[in-house]
């Protein structure tokens, strides 16, 4: 497995940060969503939704759209190639991870570590298609893809697994902090013992903003 600062630090050098991903996030917020209602408290106990799976492919990179946008084409043409009956999932997001439950057989087809996903995106061309990038348990790149009844789901949906991970980032640093001020008082440093990793504050949207791309018509 990647070790997390290697993996937040290839999210946070993500080039996907621009002004179309703040207002793609005021539309969502603006309707009738359940983005709207996120915070820890919601998204430790999980939100789920119910979009169909349409598969998964490996790839070679942990973040970009044109990887995201070629292995979702893939999953499509896989897809429609073994005409297949696509099964209705629960995807349910939380601090915890991502957990994918097949609804008619209650078989569970998935479950990751919030800190295992590295992308999530809209695709461009299936506007009702998302996809996310993770490391499997042989610590190998893949990307699932699902398709939703509506765009706006999808939204949703990309928006939630973002915002988890933003979370979890956020908890995560606040502990690498207190372990830090923990050393540095056992060693009488005190003060300073390089406690602060990113400044006051939380990064609220701005880690989200890095790990998710939006593309929409």
């Amino acid at each position: 497995m990647v070790k997390m600062s290697r993996l937040f630090e290839k999210i946070r050098n993500s080039p996907l940060n621009s002004p179309k991903h703040s207002k793609l996030e005021e539309k969502v917020k603006a309707g009738d969503s359940n983005y709207e209602n996120l915070g820890p408290e919601l998204l430790s106990k999980g939100v789920t939704f119910y979009p169909k799976y349409l598969g998964c492919t490996e790839v070679c990179e942990y973040t970009g759209e044109r990887v995201t946008a070629q292995a979702i084409r893939k999953i499509i043409a896989m897809a429609r190639k073994q005409d297949i009956s696509l099964v209705r999932v629960a995807l349910t997001i939380s601090l915890r991870g991502i957990r994918m439950i097949e609804l008619s057989s209650l078989q569970k087809l998935l479950e990751v570590s919030i800190y295992r996903v590295s992308y999530c995106s809209t695709d461009a061309t299936f506007d009702h298609v998302f996809g996310f990038i993770c490391t499997n348990s042989d610590s190998k790149l893949e990307c699932h893809a699902f398709i939703c009844p509506k765009k706006k789901m999808a939204q949703e949906i990309t928006l939630t697994i973002a915002e988890a991970f933003n979370l979890a980032y956020d908890y995560w640093k606040q502990y690498h902090r207190r372990k830090r001020k923990v050393v540095s008082g056992a060693g009488g440093g005190g003060g300073e013992g390089g406690v602060d990793q990113g400044g006051a504050g939380g990064t609220n949207y701005s880690s989200t903003r890095k790990l998710v791309n939006f593309n929409f018509v």
